[in-house]
């Protein structure tokens, strides 16, 4: 999302989050490094939370960060490497969800388990990860905030 012009790294990361894909114009060459910031910044982010929670919210928050650290573990320069799934399936516990990012395909899948009446189920959703901004920029109101 760089203009011409040099962006600071830590502008680059904003317009990652704040403003849909290729906008102002195209995305930023080092994109896998603005979403390694990213992810880094979220961990460092439990990190801090985790000693502050109550009790019984401290699973919810460890599952966070498990799945934040499986999400370094395999989405790595936009790719996924068969070893490093194969072995977080094998180590899935609970709480603890896969954030698959499939680039090509414009998709993602988020994978946990399920438990229900004592059967174990792995879940699968899949998701489109980022609109084109034509499609974006041509919906009504878009991006526009109403604090109403």
């Amino acid at each position: 999302m760089a203009s011409h012009t040099r962006v600071p790294f830590l502008e680059q990361q904003y317009y990652h989050i704040a403003l849909p894909r290729n906008v102002p114009g195209r995305e930023d060459g080092n994109l896998h490094r603005v979403e390694e910031a990213l992810l880094k910044r979220m961990l460092d982010a439990v990190a801090r939370l985790t000693p502050h929670v109550a009790a019984d919210v401290a699973p919810h928050v460890q599952g966070l960060r498990k799945t934040l650290l499986a999400c370094q573990i395999l989405n790595v320069d936009g790719t996924i490497g068969k070893a490093a799934l194969m072995k977080e399936l094998r180590d899935f516990s609970n709480g603890k969800m896969l954030v698959l990012h499939i680039a090509p395909q414009n998709c993602a899948l988020l994978v946990y388990p399920h438990d229900t009446s004592g059967e174990r189920n792995i879940i699968f959703e899949a998701f489109e990860t980022s609109a084109t901004a034509d499609k974006v920029l041509a919906t009504k109101g878009a991006l526009q905030w109403d604090c109403k």
